[in-house]
C-alpha cells in the first residue's frame, strides 16, 4: 500500500445560505446528542464541524459538515486532537522531519551533551563544543 500526504484544503466558513440549509437537513438538533441547537438574541449556539476532518482528507462540500452543540463540539475536538497529533508524528518520521533524529537535541545516541547550565560538551571527553 502507498501512501501519499498531501496538505489538507483551507478550512471555508459557510455562507448564511449553507447554515440555514444545515440547519433544516438536521432538523435544528446536534447529531451526536440529538439536543435542540439553541437560538439566543438571533444567533445560533452551535459549532460547524467537518465529519470527515480535513487534515483526514475531508472536503469543505456541505455534505461533510454539520452543525453540533458546543459541548459535543468540544469533545470531538478533542478526541480528534490525539489522532491528529499522533498522525502527523507518523508522518513527519516517514519523511524524515523528526526532531530527535537531530544529533544536536542532546540524545542518548548522540554525540553531544547539554550541561545543566545551557553549555553543550562532547559526551566522551566533557570538552567544549565550539
Amino acid at each position: 500500500m502507498t501512501r501519499t500526504w498531501t496538505l489538507p484544503e483551507p478550512r471555508e466558513r459557510l455562507t448564511r445560505k449553507q447554515f440555514v440549509e444545515l440547519f433544516m437537513r438536521q432538523d435544528g438538533r446536534c447529531p451526536e446528542c440529538t439536543q435542540k441547537l439553541d437560538i439566543k438574541g438571533g444567533r445560533v449556539v452551535c459549532v460547524d464541524e467537518h465529519v470527515e476532518p480535513l487534515w483526514r482528507g475531508g472536503s469543505n462540500e456541505l455534505k461533510n459538515r454539520e452543525l453540533w452543540c458546543r459541548l459535543c463540539s468540544s469533545d470531538k475536538t478533542a478526541r480528534e486532537t490525539t489522532e491528529r497529533t499522533d498522525s502527523y508524528r507518523v508522518r513527519d518520521k516517514h519523511i524524515g522531519a523528526l526532531k530527535s533524529d537531530c544529533p544536536m537535541n542532546g540524545g542518548r545516541n548522540s554525540p553531544y551533551k547539554r550541561k545543566m547550565n545551557g553549555r553543550l560538551v562532547w559526551r566522551d571527553s566533557g570538552e567544549p563544543v565550539r
